[in-house]
């Protein structure tokens, strides 16, 4: 996003691409649910029938952990119809719940393809239905991709409300996955409008966080952000240790890329004060 470095994003859902390997668990995750669900039924992807009725709220929930997998591993197309599958089928039996979860993972399948505009309408939709059933959890984590979304569209100031929201919801819920995340974010927001101190500050709130509950893949991002930080502020011997400890959680992971949510390019960089180390820059547009 305009020839600057940029930053690991702390997703809500988490949409962390990984490692070949871990592609391959991902892989496994999606045929077990693909299982769960009856032979007519992964037939009739694209082909809806009627019928259904509220025993099939369970179908609805496998369909979305099918879309939110496929997500992941870039197989948007299939993603694509198995997300809209369950959403028409949790229209016909009346499960807003359902229907909340299809316009979110539907509007988190747009973010990954740049389509911004359809994301957008998505999570808003999204909102329209969180009101009526009041989950802090859903509403706060719809926050939280929203803010993401409006990132990529270089609108900070309602991305940071709308990342504000969303922490103050996760606080009230004492999600601390939630709160690093919501703090991650915000970093992002205070980077891109080049206030280097306030950035870091919640970096190291996000880190804090994160080390308390043992989140790896968050400690990872949020160091390797501290590093960037460090670096733009000439204090290289704090990059080098915070960078040092991204890699190693990504190691730790086996994720040999240290990659982060996409839309990604990437190029290496390497310290001026060193001829090993080498730093993965990830650029989010």
């Amino acid at each position: 996003m305009k020839n600057c470095l940029s930053l690991l994003f702390g997703c809500l859902l988490v949409l962390v691409f990984s490692s070949l390997a871990q592609a391959q668990q991902k892989i496994s995750v999606v045929d077990s649910l693909e299982k769960a669900l009856s032979k007519n039924d992964t037939l009739r992807v694209g082909q809806l029938k009627t019928g259904y009725d509220k025993s099939d709220s369970e179908r609805v929930k496998i369909l979305y952990g099918l879309c939110y997998e496929l997500t992941k591993i870039s197989s948007y197309k299939k993603a694509r119809q198995y997300g809209e599958l369950a959403l028409d089928i949790a229209k016909q039996i009346g499960f807003k719940t359902g229907e909340d979860r299809g316009d979110y993972y539907l509007g988190v399948l747009c973010y990954y393809q740049r389509r911004t505009d359809d994301a957008l309408k998505y999570l808003q939709q999204a909102f329209l239905l969180e009101e009526g059933i009041g989950d802090k959890k859903i509403i706060s984590s719809t926050y939280l991709m929203l803010g993401l979304v409006q990132v990529n569209q270089s609108n900070y100031a309602d991305a940071m409300k709308n990342f504000e929201l969303g922490l103050k919801l996760k606080i009230a819920i004492n999600d601390k996955s939630g709160i690093a995340t919501a703090y991650h974010n915000m970093g992002i927001v205070h980077y891109y409008k080049g206030d280097y101190p306030t950035a870091l500050e919640n970096y190291l709130k996000a880190l804090k966080i994160r080390e308390e509950i043992n989140e790896k893949r968050g400690i990872a991002m949020s160091s390797n952000n501290i590093s960037i930080i460090y670096e733009k502020q000439g204090n290289l011997k704090d990059a080098l240790q915070n960078y040092n400890l991204a890699l190693s959680q990504f190691k730790e992971l086996g994720d040999k890329r240290g990659s982060a949510s996409p839309p990604t390019t990437t190029r290496w960089r390497r310290f001026p004060s060193t001829t090993t180390a080498m730093r993965k820059i990830v650029v989010i547009r």
